[in-house]
């Protein structure tokens, strides 16, 4: 497997996860076993954005002020957009003036509010390099790597930590407790992570996929909130 930096002018959106990988796995471009030692990863596990950040095991958190309600975008998940290359992702909204994702000076992955386009002081909107994961030259899968204010050397990675959020309850019943996504920065520590410890947290892969004709598709959301 490799992974590249597309030469094009494509615009990506991210689907969900590939999969949740054990944090002690350092390089995002290394085969995942799934007797790791801090557990098998776990695909297809959908993102969402809720309460203003990134979360896993919590549904996604919409708003539509439009008063006919069937012309409000329905799709109920979170979708993410990124350029080829450096440069800044964007919740796929469609509130005017759009959402950025952004990272906090605790290292939080969160994302703006709708008419408020800019991120907080001290908070960086990136850049951002999106990387993909290639088999025989096919697209099967994604990293995503940040370089803004406070980032590692060759790049901070997404990370989820575990929480006290309440149990969410999916499949008949089915009950997990919600991770919070933050980026790996060089000054992240145990007291910015809600249950005091980074070595707890999980990394990502991103499900992309080329998305050429975003006029053709409409956003998934009027606003993320």
């Amino acid at each position: 497997m490799n992974m590249a930096i597309p030469q094009s002018n494509n615009l990506w959106r991210f689907l969900g996860l590939l999969c949740v990988l054990p944090l002690g796995i350092a390089d995002p471009t290394s085969t995942v076993q799934a007797n790791s030692t801090r557990g098998a990863p776990s695909c297809f596990t959908l993102y969402s954005a809720s309460d203003g950040a990134f979360w896993l095991y919590k549904r996604t958190n919409t708003a539509c002020p439009l008063a006919d309600k069937t012309l409000c975008p329905q799709s109920g998940w979170t979708e993410m957009l990124a350029r080829d290359g450096l440069g800044e992702i964007t919740l796929h909204s469609k509130v005017p003036g759009g959402q950025r994702v952004y990272v906090a000076p605790d290292g939080a992955l969160k994302f703006t509010a709708a008419n408020f386009p800019h991120p907080p002081h001290e908070s960086s909107s990136g850049p951002f390099k999106v990387g993909f994961s290639t088999i025989a030259g096919r697209v099967v899968g994604g990293y995503i790597l940040y370089f803004g204010k406070g980032s590692r050397p060759g790049g901070s990675q997404i990370i989820f930590c575990p929480t006290n959020e309440p149990p969410q309850v999916f499949n008949a019943g089915y009950r997990v407790t919600p991770l919070q996504a933050f980026v790996d920065i060089g000054a992240l520590s145990d007291a910015d992570v809600p249950l005091g410890s980074v070595a707890d947290c999980i990394r990502w892969e991103v499900v992309t996929e080329t998305y050429p004709a975003l006029q053709a598709s409409p956003p998934n959301a009027w606003e993320y909130v």
